[in-house]
């Protein structure tokens, strides 16, 4: 009898403890993107923002010019999710750093599953350099931005 209420107790803790959705990690943080959409109008989008989308887990390796690779954990929102949001679906588009550093970026490219707008590595913040890259997971590491400042819509 002991055996039975104990096996039923963990099922109901299974189902009904593990049950609750997990919550956003970006509750903590406090950024916002700059988005220029057809070349004039801005629309800031802020961490509130990116609450209501979808974060994705993905590993890529950073290849820098001096030969040396870094594996990257990253956790975010996919471009291609980002756009999705904004209900746009562009051909192209231009992503700049905050030091001005841009890249423009193809369909290829936004719609990879590789690139993403991560705010955490390994689990942790992006204080380095953050708090948001823009990471090609599948391109070198001149297509990677830090300290995303603004994505540029044609």
């Amino acid at each position: 009898m002991l055996k039975k209420l104990f096996v039923v107790g963990m099922v109901l803790s299974l189902l009904f403890g593990c049950s609750s959705s997990p919550k956003q990690e970006t509750a903590n943080l406090d950024f916002e993107v700059s988005l220029t959409i057809d070349g004039s109008t801005e629309r800031v989008l802020t961490s509130e923002d990116f609450n209501k989308m979808t974060f994705t887990e993905v590993e890529a390796t950073l290849k820098k010019k001096d030969g040396s690779e870094t594996l990257i954990k990253a956790k975010g929102v996919l471009m291609s999710d980002l756009l999705t949001y904004l209900a746009v679906n562009p051909s192209a588009l231009s992503v700049v750093a905050l030091d001005g550093y841009e890249k423009e970026y193809d369909a290829g490219i936004i719609s990879d599953e590789k690139t993403i707008l991560a705010f955490f590595n390994d689990g942790s913040k992006l204080e380095d350099d953050g708090p948001i890259w823009l990471i090609a997971g599948n391109q070198s590491g001149n297509m990677w931005i830090k300290n995303l400042d603004k994505v540029v819509l044609p």
